[in-house]
């Protein structure tokens, strides 16, 4: 009696300890972006209440139920069957495809076996999201393409001047075309080209100096020789073009989504400016008494009041033609849903068509002037991703020798078209 009832609690026994097994997987694998090459994900796959030691079985099958489709979006390379102890790792390499619009799904069964006997059974789907999908997966940061993407912008906005009555005076427009990924071992070679038209500003800028011959009231054997240096408002209305060539030297996103790129730049612009010039300060330097003689006489002096010495608020227009050569960093950092930040600095060779003065002549003033310079630019742009619009403010400053250094600062929109018709 006692043995039937040992062999009865053997056949209850032994088989319910073999279905306390169970498979567990990792649901955080289960879902993948698809990138632009191939490349392999895991599945990790764990089994519960196994004896120390003990081996089983693993079968994964396909069910075909998925909308991916196999070899096509994907190729599962894990055998058909598997010895495994506690843990297992399914293989699986997702297929490049940036035509994806929708989430495609793999729909696996994964079977363990025990000495020939089926463990109870899971049936789990697996998600390949589109590439660029902005879902934040299994704690990876998210994937931001456009950062990386060809992009075509537009901004229209209008220029700010502190300089003047008039805030928003000026039209401020660009079209810009970034090609980042271009050429090159992994594409870190791109360009980025374009055309403009801004308004830069610059007050109490030194224009030149002047000599002067001034009567002096009463005296009629000395007149004074002064020496003024020359200041004005400039407003530099530019219209260029440009194309800067660039080499990706950092790439990196990080779990908080966002991104950072730095890239080098060697730039190349032509700029057609218009130089408004209103000279609006004199500084007397220099002022010493010297004796009327036969070339300088009493009817050759000016009086104190001629407006050749101070001419207040007159004005001038300069046009010149400026080709810029030069380098330097840019760095451009994106935050998810939140703004875009694009910091350029250039430094390098300029030419104009302008010749340099050689003398000072008398009761007139020299312009300071220069055909061949050092240039710099700073820029720095700020836009918002909230919205389709992405509003917009930038300020740039640039050397514009042989005039000055003009300020540019705009307020408007950063347009992509393409973002109009995305969903």
């Amino acid at each position: 009696m006692k043995s039937l009832t040992f062999i009865i609690a053997c056949l209850i026994v032994f088989p319910l300890a073999s279905f306390c097994q169970t498979l567990e997987v990792t649901k955080s694998d289960l879902s993948f972006i698809r990138g632009d090459k191939p490349e392999y994900h895991a599945i990790h796959l764990a089994i519960k209440n196994i004896k120390p030691r003990q081996a089983v079985y693993l079968s994964v099958i396909e069910t075909n139920s998925g909308t991916a489709e196999r070899v096509i979006d994907y190729i599962l390379e894990t055998p058909y069957k598997k010895v495994i102890t506690d843990t297992a790792i399914i293989n699986i390499l997702i297929k490049p495809e940036k035509d994806q619009k929708k989430a495609k799904t793999i729909i696996l069964k994964i079977q363990a076996i025990y000495e020939d006997e089926n463990l109870p059974s899971i049936t789990d789907t697996v998600t390949i999201k589109p590439f660029g999908d902005k879902a934040n997966i299994a704690g990876k940061p998210r994937e931001l393409t456009e950062i990386d993407s060809a992009r075509f912008t537009i901004l229209t906005a209008g220029s700010l001047n502190f300089f003047g009555n008039q805030l928003f005076s000026k039209y401020v427009g660009q079209l810009d075309i970034r090609l980042p990924s271009l050429l090159g071992k992994n594409k870190r070679w791109g360009i980025n080209v374009g055309v403009f038209t801004k308004n830069f500003y610059a007050d109490s800028v030194y224009t030149g100096v002047g000599t002067f011959n001034v009567k002096k009231p009463g005296d009629t054997i000395n007149y004074a020789r002064k020496t003024y240096r020359r200041y004005a408002k400039n407003v530099f209305s530019v219209l260029g073009a440009y194309a800067n060539p660039t080499y990706l030297l950092v790439n990196a996103d990080d779990a908080k989504k966002s991104s950072l790129r730095i890239y080098g730049v060697a730039s190349l612009e032509v700029l057609a400016t218009s130089i408004k010039t209103t000279y609006n300060s004199f500084r007397l330097v220099d002022s010493t008494d010297q004796p009327y003689n036969t070339r300088i006489t009493q009817n050759d002096a000016l009086a104190p009041t001629n407006p050749r010495i101070t001419p207040l608020n007159s004005t001038v227009t300069q046009h010149i033609i400026t080709g810029f050569f030069g380098a330097g960093p840019q760095l451009v950092y994106q935050q998810n849903n939140l703004l875009n930040l694009n910091l350029l600095f250039l430094t390098g060779y300029s030419v104009t068509g302008n010749e340099n003065a050689s003398t000072t002549p008398v009761n007139s003033y020299s312009p300071k002037t220069s055909s061949h310079n050092i240039y710099y630019l700073a820029k720095g742009v700020i836009t918002e991703k909230v919205t389709k619009l992405n509003a917009t403010i930038g300020v740039e400053v640039r050397g514009f020798y042989p005039n000055s250094t003009g300020i540019a600062a705009y307020l408007g929109f950063l347009i992509s078209p393409a973002d109009f018709f995305k969903k």
